[in-house]
């Protein structure tokens, strides 16, 4: 009896574990995103300004 007790806590351990890796990797991935999405808007903000500067040197002509 002992010994089923200790097997079904180390099945629980290793399913804890398991979890705990999945959403470890989901946080990992979910930070990616966020960092990429964080480089895409930094992108549109520059082109933005470029598209800016090009107007004003086109008035200026």
């Amino acid at each position: 009896r002992f010994e089923k007790t200790r097997i079904n806590c180390e099945k629980d351990l290793i399913l804890l574990k398991q979890i705990n890796k999945r959403e470890s990797d989901s946080i990992e991935k979910e930070k990616q995103t966020l960092a990429l999405e964080e480089r895409r808007l930094e992108l549109r903000e520059r082109a933005t300004i470029v598209r800016s500067l090009e107007l004003r040197n086109i008035q200026m002509s």
